[in-house]
């Protein structure tokens, strides 16, 4: 769980991850569940990973490119036939994108997406048993790593300590990226 990889609850007050310790914990929760991969899919700027997180059943997880070309035929109506249509959807799994710290000072989303991601792959509730069956879930945990690790340094150097919030002292660094 989070709270055993971190010794904190996800959302505690007072407690940023950096970038490469989400991604560390997917990285555990990857070598600990068949449900779930992370991928490295790119570099920043700067050049720090961009990750993406697949959760799913073992179908799922055993065949991520037959539902890629499945998803794939659906989005271009030109490579199938109408006819074809409902065979591909009855075939195929929905995917729901899940999309962490698009900017640099939205701060929940990569800590809660950690504990969805844990729930997603752990719990045994009728409700989370379907979403597995029957979706597959990307999650983004990082969307601006470059940003977010900066974000997260500023935070903890000036802006944890803080009891006056109406000093005129920035909540961000004034600039993020390059």
């Amino acid at each position: 769980s989070p709270h055993k990889f971190f010794f904190f609850f996800i959302g505690a007050p007072g407690v940023m991850h950096r970038t490469t310790e989400i991604y560390n914990y997917y990285k555990k929760l990857a070598e600990t569940s068949p449900l779930i991969t992370i991928q490295q899919v790119g570099l920043t700027e700067e050049g720090r990973a961009i990750n993406l997180v697949m959760i799913g059943n073992d179908d799922a997880m055993k065949r991520p490119d037959f539902f890629k070309s499945q998803l794939a035929l659906l989005a271009d109506p030109r490579k199938m036939g109408s006819a074809d249509v409902n065979a591909v959807i009855n075939s195929t799994k929905p995917v729901f994108y899940l999309n962490g710290g698009l900017h640099s000072t939205e701060m929940g989303s990569p800590e809660m997406l950690m504990e969805l991601a844990y729930r997603l792959i752990t719990d045994n509730t009728d409700d989370i048993k379907k979403i597995r069956e029957n979706i597959i879930v990307i999650i983004n945990p990082v969307s601006e790593p470059d940003g977010r690790d900066k974000q997260v340094d500023w935070y903890y150097r000036y802006s944890k300590a803080r009891t006056n919030f109406e000093d005129g002292f920035r909540y961000s660094p004034p600039y993020w990226g390059k």
